[in-house]
């Protein structure tokens, strides 16, 4: 879930099909990544990877900004957003640190 609360999803194949619970994520829509982030400190072993689906605003230069919060965490290495076919930053991935510890 990463559409603000008070956004129109822009595709109609998104909003006509998707559960409300699947697409809102809060007033900035940044709810669930927080929770994303303390799971993957715990649940995944030094090395694994963190895949997090966003929308193309809140990629590197939005506000707020997936790849940012990420980094800022300090549970990251090699945090990179992607593009989707339509050339949009739409995911990012990080990689958990080897030397974090719990």
């Amino acid at each position: 879930p990463y559409i603000p609360s008070g956004a129109i999803p822009r595709d109609p194949e998104v909003f006509q099909y998707e559960p409300h619970e699947a697409l809102f994520g809060g007033e900035d829509g940044m709810d669930f990544v927080g929770a994303i982030v303390s799971a993957a400190k715990v649940l995944l072993k030094p090395g694994g990877l963190v895949v997090i689906e966003h929308g193309d605003n809140q990629g590197e230069d939005g506000q707020p900004s997936v790849p940012r919060v990420l980094r800022e965490s300090g549970v990251f290495a090699s945090v990179r957003d992607h593009n989707d076919l339509a050339g949009r930053p739409r995911f990012t991935t990080g990689v958990r640190h080897a030397d974090l510890q719990l």
